[in-house]
């Protein structure tokens, strides 16, 4: 059974009320690289944003009692938002509909997740660190620039599992 792709599944099952349409967001997937790409194109990144992607970002190991091993894994979510009107807006939100900011989308994350079981597949997920990432312009030579906003929000939890 792959543990990894089966709770990364269950993080984007507990954000999808923030899709569109009930929600704000317009990408919410596991990613894939797409943010790096859209941010030389300001076109593309129109598309995607808001926009919140989910990563494996690793794990560790100890062993218990023996032959019996507790997993921590972490994985990595990555919230954008983008505005044409500045720095301001883009970490803060403005009142205009569809604008939300970044740190109301790492709000909206940690009260998605916080305490989440995944429906009893691994202990209770809990965020470990909150950093920023990318705050500046798009690099687009024949479009207008847009002002973008990356966070990235590190998840942690365990599994307990024999190795026999």
């Amino acid at each position: 059974m792959n543990y990894i792709a089966e709770i990364e599944d269950k993080i984007l099952e507990a954000l999808s009320g923030l899709k569109t349409p009930t929600g704000y967001a317009k990408t919410l997937e596991s990613y894939q690289g797409t943010l790096e790409e859209a941010l030389e194109a300001p076109d593309k990144i129109l598309v995607l944003l808001p926009a919140i992607l989910v990563v494996f970002a690793g794990s560790s190991y100890k062993e218990i009692p023996v032959r019996v091993f507790q997993q921590q894994i972490r994985f990595r979510i990555l919230v954008a938002s983008g505005t044409l009107r500045g720095d301001r807006e883009r970490r803060r939100g403005s009142k205009t509909p569809g604008q939300i900011g970044t740190y109301q989308m790492l709000t909206d994350v940690r009260q998605s997740l916080a305490g989440n079981t995944l429906d009893n597949t691994a202990a209770p997920i809990s965020v470990v660190r909150e950093e920023p990432v990318f705050i500046g312009k798009t690099r687009g030579p024949k479009t207008r620039s847009r002002f973008v906003s990356i966070y990235s929000a590190l998840y942690q939890t365990e599994l307990d599992y024999s190795a026999i």
